[in-house]
């Protein structure tokens, strides 16, 4: 974080992350052990170093199970060392390694002959930018609508029901923006030489940065401005002591124990306003228990956002920033707050909103850009503090990722850092010419809302009439594309891909398919969620009308029981036919489609014929023939309904 010397116009960079890149040596057999390990031990009594050993079982494995076998090579590797050797300081539970102390040669030489040994690294120290209060225009109510998080809160998303772990100097626990919102808090700082307060809060903030960075989360804004978040609860773990100095060791602890206790502790973001170091790609391999701490929490559904750093340097980035599965972050301007501004590192000659600060580290690595100049927030003793830094860009990633969650809580941090990324505003950093997306809270909520879908036919009120095997329309708009499938009764008879407007499926009913009235579901799946809807129906007959009785010619005598030969002359060439009216659709299974009318046909042949085609009205009880040739004729008439199901064929010669 930077921040502001009072009378003077000159903005200064009090602490950068740690500008040295750390190197290691591999080797064919053995663990790899840091350089800086044995050159160190040549000097000091004792060193501090994390002990990485070989995964026992996959990342994906059951977390218990992982445990159980992380335990039992750390036990077979602890018990190879004396006290006098070696002083553990943190045993791991979740993370495969442990942190302590070498005191001894001898100690680096068993680990190094141990085979679940796999690499060996100082313990290298992790800083927070020091605080100290100016008083400028309160800068979140900038920030926030810069984001269009306003808006989000407008749609009643506010961050509630989610956890933000906030790896930090501590927390102010009883600022009035936020102690209602912490939920948990714990302190590490074994690694740093100690300097945790005392029970019950363990967390308290005795330095500021932390209150600051959790504030920009979650602040209600009573004092301070309203955080992006303003309803997310957070978990305080104090990994900085008072002069904003902890280790890697203390923040691998952290993040080893909310992954441990995430059953209880149901974190769903990590927000890490602190680093060390400079690497020119992903540090993995130079911090394998970091990256094995954070892959672990991806693995678990927590998403670690972490910042740039505030070194000025366009082709390097800190640590736990520079660790591939975290969200790195850079800041930007939230307004024109006038120039030059001379920070320590860099001077920014002219400010403008989502400029890129000249302070933000940068390279082909980062993810994302956020508000991180100046930024006013909670502060110790309960009031306001106004910082500078990727330190304040980083827990507007983190605030937008809890907007996320209340808006769907189903998503992965894959699919959060999707989101993020490709709904951002495109910014360039004119120090490197990189570009990369300032967060934008509206359009990240919307991408991960489901999908509004609605049916315009067939719908609830207007039903489709069906018989089995028929086929039919649906029409469908959507306001995102997606891919589509059609359900009648839960059965599947359509899919497809949806465009974001009107979509007209032509779908055919399964045959056999049982008659009922049966709920219609368009589910369109977007590339985040997917959206179910009820609305539509159809009713299915299968049941075929009654015929009317009593038919009967009105002009000519028919036989008894075959057909009768009519002959007809000049004047008798035509037959008239009547029934009565009774002919029925009847109700089977809450369906019935009703009659529709009647297939009426003379013909030749006694072969019983119906061709469905609707020939006279549902109402008609008499009909006429055309003028007949001489002949044997027979009467044929079938009663439809308006599905099409047929009677069996009334035959009279």
């Amino acid at each position: 974080m930077l921040h502001r010397f009072p009378r003077l116009v000159w903005l200064v960079l009090l602490i950068g992350l740690i500008g040295t890149s750390y190197s290691t040596n591999s080797s064919a057999q053995g663990p790899v052990i840091d350089p800086a390990v044995t050159k160190a031990l040549q000097t000091a009594d004792q060193v501090s170093v994390i002990v990485q050993l070989q995964e026992p079982l996959p990342l994906d494995a059951p977390l218990s199970a992982r445990m159980r076998e992380i335990a039992k090579r750390q036990q077979s590797v602890l018990a190879i060392l004396r006290s006098s050797e070696f002083q553990l300081v943190y045993r791991y539970k979740t993370v495969a390694g442990f942190a302590g102390k070498i005191k001894k040669k001898t100690a680096l030489e068993k680990l190094n002959l141990h085979p679940y040994v796999v690499q060996i690294q100082p313990d290298l120290p992790v800083h927070a930018i020091q605080v100290q209060d100016y008083r400028i225009s309160p800068s979140l109510t900038q920030s926030v609508p810069l984001i269009n998080a306003n808006q989000v809160h407008n749609m009643g998303i506010t961050g509630a029901g989610v956890r933000v772990a906030v790896l930090d100097t501590g927390i102010d626990t009883d600022h009035p923006d936020l102690s209602d919102d912490l939920v948990a808090q714990n302190c590490f700082l074994d690694g740093a030489g100690g300097g945790c307060p005392p029970p019950p809060n363990v967390a308290e903030d005795d330095q500021g940065h932390g209150t600051n960075v959790s504030g920009i989360i979650t602040s209600r804004g009573t004092i301070a401005p309203k955080g992006v978040a303003p309803d997310a609860k957070i978990v305080a773990v104090k990994v900085l002591n008072a002069v904003g100095s902890g280790s890697f060791s203390d923040v691998v602890a952290a993040i080893d124990w909310i992954n441990a206790n995430n059953g209880t502790l149901r974190v769903k973001a990590i927000s890490m306003s602190l680093g060390g170091g400079l690497f020119s790609g992903f540090c993995d391999s130079s911090f394998p228990t970091m990256a094995n701490a954070i892959n672990t929490a991806r693995n678990l559904g927590i998403t670690t956002f972490a910042a740039a750093g505030n070194d000025g340097n366009k082709s390097q980035m800190s640590s736990p920033g520079c660790i591939q599965n975290s969200v790195s972050v850079g800041a930007v301007y939230d307004s024109n707050i006038g120039g030059p501004i001379f920070w320590g590192v860099c001077v920014d000659v002219t400010t403008a909103a989502d400029q890129v600060t000249c302070f933000s580290n940068s390279n082909e690595t980062l993810d994302i850009l956020a508000p991180g100049s100046i930024i006013t927030s909670t502060g110790n003793t309960g009031g306001t503090s106004s910082m500078s830094g990727t330190s304040q860009a980083t827990p507007h990633g983190s605030a937008l990722a809890a907007l996320l969650l209340q808006a769907n809580n189903a998503l992965t941090p894959a699919q959060i850092e999707s989101a993020i990324k490709n709904n951002g505003k495109a910014v360039t950093d004119p120090g490197n010419n990189l570009t990369r997306p300032r967060i934008d809270a509206l359009a990240a909520v919307n991408a991960v809302l489901p999908p509004v879908v609605d049916i315009q036919r067939p719908t609830g009120a207007s039903p489709q009439l069906l018989k089995q095997g028929d086929s039919f329309q649906v029409v469908f708009s959507t306001n995102k594309p997606g891919n589509f499938a059609i359900k009648v009764n839960g059965t599947t008879v359509a899919t497809g891909s949806a465009a974001s407007s009107s979509n007209t499926v032509n779908v055919t009913l399964p045959n056999p398919f049982a008659e009922g009235v049966y709920a219609l579901k368009v589910e369109v799946t977007a590339e985040f969620t997917g959206a179910d809807t009820e609305n539509g129906a159809v009713r299915v007959d299968n049941t075929p009308p009654t015929d009317p009785s009593n038919v009967h010619s009105t002009s000519h005598t028919i036989g008894p029981s075959a057909a009768v030969r009519i002959t007809a002359t000049s004047n008798d060439n035509t037959i008239d036919m009547a029934w009565n009216p009774d002919a029925t659709d009847p109700v089977s299974n809450g369906v019935s489609s009703g009659v529709d009318g009647f297939s009426v046909a003379f013909r030749n042949g006694s072969t019983p014929f119906c061709d469905r085609t609707k020939d006279l009205e549902a109402t008609a009880i008499s009909f006429t023939s055309a003028p007949l040739a001489d002949g044997t004729w027979f009467f044929h008439l079938c009663t439809v309904d308006k599905v099409g199901n047929h009677a069996p064929i009334r035959q009279t010669g």
